[in-house]
């Protein structure tokens, strides 16, 4: 491959970005002074990933590690250190992508892991996650104080820091909490028997649960029956 000496390497900071169909460009220069040297430079980087720097802040700003060809700059990578901690010690094999923002997301090596995270705004920022654990091969979904954890063999939904909680697994469903709710047109409770996997439901008025007075003064319900 040939070498040619007109070519040189530099670093500079990311004054400002345009975006035209996914066609990222950016102006080079010094954030110091809002000085720059190079405008509309093209970013390059990895196929199938595309992103915009953040604009420049009192903090800080985007650095571009760019190419310089003749006339033209070409950016082949770039970092912004203001969002570090957003992403805390990392392991080795682990990414992540990050903004200036709360959104974020992290790939676990060692874990086999994808988490999604972000703050709920109406919530005063609390958090917000979908993790999908390979090694646990469970899924948790939450959201300020609700929550939702599924595995192969058992889901649970918790709600308003786990004052209701609703699990099922092999053994059927289990609700718990202060107060529990069907508001339906009719329904049965238990069932008579199971053939070919299929419930036979208690029968009307033979199997019907009584309603009003307690005893024999009690009616029998058209709409409900449990299984004796």
């Amino acid at each position: 491959m040939p070498r040619y000496i007109d070519y040189a390497t530099d670093v500079a900071d990311i004054l400002q970005s345009a975006s035209e169909n996914g066609y990222i460009t950016v102006t080079l220069g010094d954030s110091r002074d809002d000085v720059g040297f190079s405008a509309e430079a093209p970013m390059w980087g990895m196929d199938g990933f595309i992103s915009r720097p953040n604009d420049p802040s009192p903090d800080g700003a985007a650095q571009a590690f760019f190419i310089n060809d003749g006339n033209q700059s070409r950016v082949v990578a770039s970092r912004d250190n203001r969002f570090n901690d957003k992403v805390g010690t990392m392991e080795p094999g682990d990414r992540a992508i990050v903004t200036d923002g709360e959104a974020r997301i992290f790939i676990k090596q060692k874990t086999d892991s994808i988490a999604l995270y972000t703050a709920s705004q109406p919530d005063d920022g609390q958090a917000m996650m979908l993790t999908l654990s390979g090694e646990d091969g469970e899924i948790t979904l939450s959201c300020a104080g609700s929550f939702l954890k599924m595995r192969n063999d058992k889901i649970t939904i918790g709600v308003a820091g786990g004052k209701t909680i609703l699990t099922l697994d092999a053994n059927g469903f289990h609700v718990d909490g202060n107060y529990c709710s069907l508001n339906t047109g009719g329904g049965h409770l238990g069932a008579l028997s199971k053939s070919l996997g299929l419930a036979i439901a208690p029968f009307p008025v033979i199997n019907a649960i009584l309603t009003g007075p307690v005893a024999l003064a009690g009616a029998p319900s058209t709409k409900w029956t449990v299984a004796p």
